[in-house]
């Protein structure tokens, strides 16, 4: 059976976690905790990767240099997937830092 899914800013969403996608005004996240969808872990893998050849095309664009190539999946407690996206950025205007901390 086919899922209806929803695109937010790159998101995809599915539909039935948030039917009107006119609910999402400063956060898609506390849209989502509005309709008790809001996702409670992730799984998100980072990897180099070359442009697609459209992005490859544009302006400023370094022929067959590296972006980091985001793929994310947002769960509910029980499992579903609520989220799901693939941000690409470009090395040569992207930097990135994180913090880790143990508790």
């Amino acid at each position: 059976m086919a899922q209806d899914i929803g695109r937010i800013d790159g998101n995809q969403i599915f539909t039935r976690m948030l039917p009107d996608p006119h609910e999402v005004h400063d956060s898609l996240y506390e849209a989502l905790e509005k309709c008790n969808s809001r996702p409670i872990r992730a799984l998100q893998r980072l990897r180099a990767a070359l442009p697609r050849a459209r992005q490859a095309r544009l302006p400023h664009v370094t022929p067959r240099s590296a972006e980091l190539h985001i793929e994310r999946r947002g769960f509910l407690e029980d499992g579903r997937v609520v989220e799901f996206t693939t941000p690409r950025y470009r090395g040569n205007i992207h930097d990135f830092v994180a913090e880790l901390q143990a508790d």
